[in-house]
């Protein structure tokens, strides 16, 4: 993913997101998840906290693997801001059911308890939380900043 130029004050965090399929009867289905590196203003944030549902500046890059297994209880990720060429920052951080606030039956049933918000075929992607942040290291990225992720430690996954 590329840092996109006009983002100041801006940061990547790199998360696992989850995927579901909703069925002919409304019913989600969990199939997997990916890595995600999500880009946002965290300066606007700060700024204004009504501003937080704007401050996405740019597309979610995914992962280019879907590992249809269960969410990892702990997993290793790590991050690299690449500039000009070379690696500048590394971040490593961990990430799985372990590290979440709230359990993941707890989020799906909550989000998935509106039917009326429901279509059948849908995929719906979720988000489960930031393991490694740019901002919160202090990064300060620049134009045409590459951020790269990926899982480093795969023992931690939950294996069948």
């Amino acid at each position: 993913m590329y840092f996109p130029n006009y983002g100041f004050w801006s940061g990547f965090e790199t998360e696992i997101l989850t995927v579901h399929y909703i069925d002919q009867n409304l019913k989600p289905h969990y199939v997997g998840y990916t890595l995600a590196i999500d880009a946002s203003n965290t300066g606007m944030r700060r700024n204004c906290i009504s501003f937080q549902n704007i401050s996405h500046l740019s597309y979610t890059g995914l992962g280019d693997k879907l590992l249809r297994k269960p969410l990892p209880e702990l997993c290793e990720l790590q991050t690299n801001i690449i500039r000009n060429g070379n690696i500048v920052w590394t971040g490593k951080g961990l990430t799985g059911t372990k590290n979440m606030w709230n359990s993941p039956n707890h989020i799906f049933e909550y989000l998935f308890r509106n039917k009326m918000l429901l279509q059948p075929g849908m995929i719906f992607y979720t988000l489960t939380g930031a393991a490694i942040s740019t901002d919160k290291a202090g990064i300060r990225l620049q134009n045409n900043d590459i951020c790269s992720s990926k899982i480093v430690d795969e023992s931690h996954i939950n294996k069948f």
